[in-house]
């Protein structure tokens, strides 16, 4: 039985919404990476896919990823009409807020205290799914996955499952991560970040380059637009599958 995937609100370093991303996906990289030596600690150029509209050096940058978002879906959610405990929200992230954190430590070194405006509870992995829930009132199944990078996909999977499962009608699905030190030297640790734009299967590639980003789908039961695609599922991988079985045959045992 396939599902819908009624409308996309997207940002990212190719810009905001689904027409931006379309007119410079195929620009040249020079144009949609910038160089912020101040995010490695060894204060090298490093070149991200920064959301210029949204500099490094303003707060709450992770909230406001999902706000841009989300504002791109206003018509879509407009048109869903079950009761809101039939709407769940399913995110995937590697670092929520973590950004909040990095900013808020280096005050406290220097000033002896938090700021007022510091809640721990937004590193907190489940932050993106419980932000967007309140944000948008919806109060059914609400969670968040980080698996890495496969974290995204893992949700629109796990969401998939909800409406199969008929424990929701509407999930509000996706991935959001915002650039912080911790995931940029984190690789870097790894030798695996390029103090040039990277070149994907060169001879002379040197690395990868780090980005942001937030994608929301609206999956719903039921057919809200007349552009939206169907969601037949997802795979997974060979040895998950077998851990899965596994995991099924210890609990009927």
């Amino acid at each position: 039985m396939p599902f819908w995937l009624n409308d996309l609100g997207i940002v990212s370093a190719l810009g905001v919404g689904q027409k931006h991303t379309m007119a410079r996906i195929s620009q040249a990289p020079t144009q949609t990476l910038t160089n912020v030596s101040s995010l490695v600690f060894e204060q090298r150029p490093t070149f991200v896919g920064l959301v210029d509209v949204l500099p490094l050096t303003e707060s709450m940058r992770f909230y406001k990823l999902i706000d841009l978002a989300l504002a791109q879906l206003t018509d879509t959610l407009a048109k869903v009409t079950c009761s809101r405990d039939r709407i769940a929200v399913v995110m995937g992230t590697s670092t929520a807020a973590i950004q909040e954190g990095e900013r808020a430590r280096k005050v406290h070194a220097k000033e002896g205290k938090w700021p007022a405006q510091f809640n721990y509870y937004d590193q907190a992995l489940i932050a993106p799914a419980a932000y967007i829930a309140k944000t948008l009132d919806a109060t059914g199944p609400c969670y968040s996955i980080s698996t890495a990078c496969s974290s995204s996909a893992k949700a629109m999977i796990s969401a998939r499952a909800l409406l199969s499962a008929d424990l929701a009608d509407v999930v509000i699905c996706g991935g959001v991560d915002s650039l912080c030190q911790l995931t940029v030297n984190g690789f870097d640790s790894l030798s695996s970040i390029s103090d040039e734009i990277c070149k994907p299967f060169s001879k002379d590639r040197k690395g990868i380059n780090i980005g942001e980003a937030a994608a929301v789908f609206v999956m719903s039961k039921e057919q809200l637009n007349d552009h939206a695609v169907a969601f037949l599922g997802g795979g997974k991988a060979p040895m998950l599958t077998i851990f899965q079985r596994q995991l099924v045959m210890v609990r009927v045992q």
